[in-house]
């Protein structure tokens, strides 16, 4: 009945809620995910010594450890271990999130140290009621090819630990809507402002009106997005694209100072701005040497594929926001001179030493 489809959603939704992919769900269509609440979504209750999965098992469930103790355990038949591993599952977490969007098999076994409550996701099932909402299944589909180049680039030859049923190293949520089209980002950053405004986050969310009015401006022209985290907290993307121009001695272009106000601020680091829009990492710089230094149009030749993205998080000193800065460094060739800006111009180039 519709009494009882309202009853169950309003039971899992607050668990829902706890991972930012689902709370996006949330925020576009209620009434699909009540559907998937309905049809797709139990609890599960364990004493102590069951087994929640077993290593090598087909994976195609999805928990979140609502309450209790489990223990998870790798052994070196089933997992990328010398010797046997064991910790414990902290309560409030997902489990085995990679059957969602891969076709997982258990690498260790998780077994019940008292009585647990679960709830259980079929993925399968998940994934066929989320297809019925276009802007739903279009994110889902990029969360679920992100996560899953994720989970085949995570092993120590490249620099991080082999994924397990718990963890896939590399997926926190911030690192995705970094790579998403500008669509997809302004559409996961207006859903979250849409729950700040109502009355059910604004007891956690704290945004002054001014700086909700910036922003609704950011999340608009895809200089910025924001999502809302597993604990409840607004957090912000900023994508960035920076230079690092060399020329043939090996020095690298660096702004030294910035004009605010009529007065110069001495500072030294790589030249870069904020991307807009649909823009790619080499249109940004582009814009960016055509309005501050046009000196190099005709001088610098990019290199495509030799970009790299670094990660960096830290508060905004201007919104008040935890904001991970996702910096795309283009390497560029500096070919011939040029005639240095005067004194002033916004940025100050200068060829320093790369030692």
């Amino acid at each position: 009945s519709s009494l009882h489809g309202e009853l169950r959603f309003a039971i899992f939704k607050p668990h829902f809620a706890t991972h930012p992919l689902m709370r996006i769900w949330l925020s576009i269509s209620s009434p699909i995910v009540q559907e998937l609440c309905n049809h797709n979504v139990v609890f599960r209750f364990l004493q102590v010594n069951d087994e929640l999965f077993g290593a090598g098992g087909v994976c195609e469930e999805v928990f979140f450890l609502v309450s209790g103790g489990v223990n998870y355990v790798q052994k070196s038949e089933s997992a990328f271990v010398n010797d046997t591993c064991t910790c414990s599952v902290e309560e409030q977490a997902w489990i085995c999130e990679a059957g969602l969007w891969t076709q997982w098999i258990h690498v260790g076994t998780a077994i019940a140290t008292s009585s647990c409550q679960l709830v259980k996701l079929s993925a399968e099932g998940a994934i066929r009621t989320l297809q019925k909402h276009r802007m739903m299944d279009e994110i889902t589909k990029q969360y679920s090819e992100w996560f899953h180049s994720c989970i085949i680039t995570a092993r120590p030859a490249l620099g991080s630990p082999y994924p397990t049923d718990l963890c896939v190293p590399g997926t926190e949520f911030s690192k995705f809507v970094a790579v998403l089209p500008h669509g997809s980002m302004a559409a996961i950053g207006l859903a979250a402002l849409k729950d700040v405004a109502s009355s059910r986050w604004q007891d956690k969310v704290h945004v002054s009106a001014v700086n909700f009015t910036a922003l609704r401006r950011e999340v608009r022209e895809g200089r910025s997005t924001v999502f809302m985290n597993q604990a409840g907290a607004l957090e912000r993307v900023a994508p960035i694209v920076v230079m690092e121009i060399r020329d043939e001695e090996n020095r690298f272009l660096a702004m030294l100072g910035r004009s605010v106000d009529w007065e110069l601020n001495a500072t030294c680091m790589l030249p870069g701005t904020k991307k807009f829009g649909n823009e790619t990492p080499l249109e940004t710089v582009k814009r960016y040497i055509s309005e501050k230094i046009p000196q190099l149009e005709e001088l610098v030749e990019f290199d495509e594929s030799g970009m790299r993205r670094e990660f960096d998080t830290q508060p905004s000193s201007t919104l008040n926001l935890r904001t991970t800065y996702v910096r795309t460094i283009c390497k560029g060739e500096l070919r011939g001179t040029f005639d240095a800006p005067c004194r002033n111009a916004t940025s100050q180039p200068h060829f320093g030493d790369s030692g």
